[in-house]
């Protein structure tokens, strides 16, 4: 199926060059970000070191507490999007004296 991209009259070209674009999205040709292979560095080498062996495309290598940070930012966006801490079970002491504090 062949769509023209000129419109009669005086189109506009951004409208044209948006069109292109969807166009080109919808036949999968749109430009892809290439992935990136995070590794996380050995304390002693830092960033000198060589690519690990079946990586491809970009190897960046990472601190391994920055990887834990991110980790630890992702865990507490999903505990408060499902509504945090749940209230702790009592559990009931059965033969047991209370606790006196």
């Amino acid at each position: 199926a062949v769509v023209s991209t000129q419109s009669t009259g005086d189109g506009a070209q951004a409208e044209q060059v948006h069109k292109l674009k969807s166009m080109m999205k919808k036949a999968g040709l749109a430009k892809k970000k290439p992935e990136t292979t995070y590794v996380i560095a050995k304390k002693t080498a830092g960033k000198h070191q060589k690519r690990p062996p079946g990586a491809k495309g970009k190897v960046k290598f990472v601190d391994g507490r920055m990887k834990k940070d991110t980790d630890g930012m992702k865990r507490a966006a999903a505990k408060k999007k499902t509504g945090g801490a749940k209230p702790k079970k009592v559990r009931n002491r059965v033969g047991h004296k209370p606790r006196s504090r």
